[in-house]
């Protein structure tokens, strides 16, 4: 009699270890996985100054996609303005944003596709010319 309990119990404890198994990968799966996909951008440096800068009317800056995909939108942040600009990057390729100037801002960040990851940031001084 004792062996007729002990099977249906083995296979309820065996079946319960495999569903919090793949319980435990699917969770995984969705919360670690990535947004990105071979992006990559840098703010361009010219003897090792940042290009990104603001004058009276603009905020400037280019970047370079040293990624390996093409890069399809960016959103900018400037302090609490947000811009989502379009159009494509491919690698190696150089960007240049002007955006109009907000009353308060002191850093920029950009944001290639949707990749957090990626984010670059940088804070702003005003251009030289």
């Amino acid at each position: 009699m004792l062996k007729k309990g002990l099977s249906p119990l083995i296979t309820t404890f065996g079946l319960i270890a495999v569903a919090v198994t793949f319980g435990v990968l699917v969770m995984n799966i969705n919360f670690t996985g990535s947004t990105c996909n071979g992006e990559k951008i840098e703010f361009l440096k010219i003897n090792d100054v940042t290009s990104s800068c603001f004058d009276d009317e603009n905020v400037k800056s280019i970047i370079r996609n040293t990624g390996d995909i093409v890069i399809k939108r960016y959103e900018i942040i400037l302090n609490e303005n947000n811009f989502k600009i379009g159009g494509e990057q491919p690698p190696g390729e150089l960007k240049q944003f002007i955006l109009p100037k907000p009353e308060d801002f002191n850093k920029l960040t950009i944001i290639p596709n949707t990749c957090e990851e990626e984010k670059i940031t940088t804070y702003l001084s005003r251009c030289l010319t």
